[in-house]
């Protein structure tokens, strides 16, 4: 049985594993590496936990390249909508230590937004216009574009904005990032990756940020969120499209709990850790899913399954990733900061993004 003292330990035989994952990459009779940091790290700062996130921001500055915080969105009448705590003094801070800002702007999470725009001309131009003004006026160095909510017919238009914001943003020296649906052929087997084409968007911009997970989901039965048999179809699918240097991968930083005939529900990792304390159940590593899994029956009698993110798991999803050659995306950490079923470099509501150094970057 698996406690909750061992996969502590587990969190922290990875991060004592982190810093070879890099000489791990080389080669056989390649070249030693370079002594340092063998990646790039990039953080997605989340809108919530926001003291946590801005004391772990200014501990850290030494340890990140990039940072990406959750504060802008696409609003209904087109606008661009920032959270109350958007902080230009931090943004000086971690720009004065070297650290890139680049924020997250989302459509809001609203089906058909974003595609209502990108199908009106007049409209396009005007948000376009807008996200330039935004980055120029508030100093940022690009953009991270994270537009989930569209569907197929959404797809040449999308690619065809982010061209020109690319093209447009370039010119300044400004990044661009993006969000995308995982998938292991074109177009993609339901709406949401059909809208996001990945040659395309992988030529015009900096990074492309596959969310891999979604693999087991709430309305689904129970299964791994983002195993890692599936992960290397997507990205060996990937790889044909966009050039390897430009791929980062998400990992669900974050667990369901699927009740006996119901859908799921998200489990927070501290939820995770109140469950493996409140039950005692055996927790089992899967190795084939890069996740562990656990069973219980509440006090109703309800028998449950739970898949979630453990150490060790993390760890063979970074390997995942170092033999092909990408970036790493833990994703969602932000939901919690108990060592149980984070990452090592998961901190007080800060998720990370790993990368080789000498990536694509704008410098």
């Amino acid at each position: 049985m698996e406690t909750m003292k061992s996969l502590r330990i587990l969190s922290l035989t990875v991060v004592a594993g982190l810093t070879l994952l890099g000489l791990a990459c080389v080669p056989p009779g390649s070249p030693p590496p370079p002594a340092g940091p063998q990646y790039q790290v990039s953080a997605w700062a989340p809108w919530t936990h926001t003291t946590a996130v801005k004391t772990t921001l200014e501990r850290e500055l030494a340890t990140f390249d990039v940072v990406h915080p959750f504060w802008y969105s696409l609003k209904a009448d087109d606008t661009i909508g920032a959270v109350s705590y958007v902080d230009p003094a931090l943004v000086t801070k971690m720009q004065t230590a070297g650290v890139k800002v680049v924020p997250t702007m989302t459509d809001g999470f609203v089906n058909g937004r974003a595609k209502a725009v990108l199908a009106d001309p007049n409209r396009r131009a005007a948000v376009l216009q807008r996200i330039l003004d935004l980055v120029d006026a508030k100093g940022y160095d690009g953009i991270d574009l994270d537009w989930e909510n569209m569907d197929k017919s959404a797809r040449d238009l999308f690619s065809d904005f982010v061209d020109d914001l690319s093209t447009a943003l370039h010119v300044k020296g400004k990044i661009v990032s993006l969000a995308v649906y995982p998938k292991t052929s074109e177009p993609g087997s339901w709406a949401g990756p059909q809208s996001h084409d990945y040659a395309r968007l992988g030529a015009a911009a900096d990074r492309i940020n596959i969310m891999g997970y979604g693999y087991g989901y709430g309305g689904g039965p129970p299964n791994p969120i983002g195993p890692i048999h599936w992960l290397t179809r997507v990205l060996a699918f990937a790889t044909t499209v966009v050039p390897a240097k430009k791929i980062q991968l998400g990992i669900p930083f974050y667990g369901r709990d699927w009740p006996e005939g119901a859908s799921a529900k998200a489990l927070t990792n501290v939820d995770v850790v109140n469950l493996v304390g409140q039950y005692n159940p055996t927790v089992t590593y899967d190795p084939q899913a890069g996740e562990s899994t656990f069973k219980y029956t509440d006090s109703a009698g309800k028998k449950h399954t739970v898949w979630f993110q453990s150490p060790e798991g993390t760890g063979d999803k970074m390997e995942l990733v170092s033999k092909c050659g990408h970036g790493l995306v833990p994703t969602l950490g932000w939901r919690t900061h108990d060592p149980l079923a984070r990452s090592p470099r998961t901190t007080c509501g800060i998720t990370y993004r790993l990368a080789p150094r000498g990536g694509p970057w704008r410098q």
